[in-house]
């Protein structure tokens, strides 16, 4: 079984959350590990771009039919459409990551959101503040 980690952040990202989102992935990819990952805008696109980039193995969450961002068509199959809306998705990305890093703004609702679920499950969870 792979070790999955689920990087999540705000939609809005300056190029220093952009920055930590690649060292989070170049980590996943030296420890062998896969990542899960939102459709959004932001640190959710970066993480695709740079699993691509990288070629460390992705899964994308979103909940709807088409996702709203993905990487390249190559990687469209790996796009699940979750039922419900953004915080069902975030709800279901928890409960299937091993571990949860996310990258916030001390905005964006979603992202501590997802962070807080993660607690609450007892999953390991780390919280970087980046404005």
């Amino acid at each position: 079984m792979t070790y999955k980690l689920l990087i999540t952040g705000s939609r809005k990202a300056q190029p220093i959350m952009e920055a930590v989102a690649l060292k989070a992935v170049t980590r996943a990819k030296v420890n062998g590990w896969s990542i899960i990952v939102g459709d959004a805008n932001g640190i959710d696109a970066c993480v695709q771009l740079d699993c691509c980039w990288l070629h460390v193995p992705f899964e994308t969450y979103g909940i709807t039919a088409q996702p709203r961002n993905i990487c390249c068509d190559k990687h469209l199959s790996l796009y699940t459409q979750v039922d419900g809306d953004y915080l069902a998705r975030d709800r279901r990305m928890v409960e299937l990551a091993d571990r949860v890093f996310a990258i916030w703004n001390g905005e964006s609702r979603g992202t501590k959101y997802t962070y807080d679920y993660a607690v609450k499950l007892g999953k390991l969870a780390d919280i970087r503040m980046v404005k």
